[in-house]
């Protein structure tokens, strides 16, 4: 139960790197690195990242220098089992002052959304967003803030079939006297 590589790079330089990895200039059909876990025990990640020490730097960071046309980043999670979470993020509970999830988005041209969920097939029973708040909650759970001039609506609704439900639902039963929809 010993690793196969070890590198420990405590007693190099502040620039040194531990793995570099160049790959060909011409059209690859293969992946630089490739990494298939086997295991099957509850502990065993394919790839952990631990940040052992204040880390100041990003703890992964993906960069682009040339125009690419694939995708950054692709969880192809189709062949999971039906327990099985694409992406889990715990934001801890330390009085953090960083978002959870933040994208900035400095686009001045094209139209692609900034967020956009497609979903297909048989819709299931479980909603395409769902919010669960517990605790005690000060400020909104969304909240949306012009600081520019908008020149279309804040939210659109738009449907290219026959749509027979509520747009928005809101059921107050359980709100205290002075809620208002």
């Amino acid at each position: 139960d010993n690793d196969v590589i070890a590198l420990t790079l405590t007693n190099c330089g502040t620039a040194a790197q531990a793995l570099v990895v160049v790959g060909q200039a011409g059209a690859a059909t293969s992946e630089l690195v490739s990494i298939t876990a086997n295991g099957t025990g509850a502990g065993h990640s394919a790839l952990n990242l631990v940040a052992g020490g204040a880390v100041a730097g990003d703890l992964l960071s993906c960069t682009a220098t040339a125009a690419m046309t694939g995708d950054f980043l692709n969880i192809d999670n189709a062949s999971a089992g039906a327990g099985s979470d694409c992406l889990v993020i715990n934001a801890g509970l330390v009085g953090r002052t960083g978002d959870a999830i933040r994208v900035d988005d400095a686009q001045t041209t094209g139209t692609g959304a900034s967020l956009q969920i497609t979903k297909t097939g048989a819709a299931g029973a479980g909603p395409v967003v769902d919010l669960d708040i517990s605790g005690t909650i000060s400020t909104n759970a969304i909240d949306i803030d012009y600081t520019g001039i908008a020149t279309a609506p804040v939210i659109a609704f738009d449907t290219t079939v026959a749509f027979d439900n509520d747009v928005i639902a809101l059921t107050l039963t359980n709100c205290g006297t002075a809620a208002q929809a």
